[in-house]
């Protein structure tokens, strides 16, 4: 996968990507993706399953049975 950077495209573009090909793990380098790492943050679908200062793994939270 491309980074956010280098495939020019905006915050919204991947989490609406993220969306649509039901991604379930996303993993981000902190200095490349900081902007994407603070979008997903907010968004309370995603739970962060794994940090520290160099990367961080977001998991899609499942729904309650």
């Amino acid at each position: 996968m491309h980074n956010v950077q280098t495939a020019g495209n905006t915050i919204d573009h991947w989490l609406r990507l993220f969306e649509k090909e039901q991604v379930q793990f996303i993993v981000l380098n902190r200095r490349d993706d900081g902007e994407l790492v603070k979008a997903i943050h907010s968004k309370p679908e995603w739970i962060v399953d794994f940090e520290d200062d160099q990367a961080v793994i977001f998991a899609m939270r499942r729904n309650a049975a």
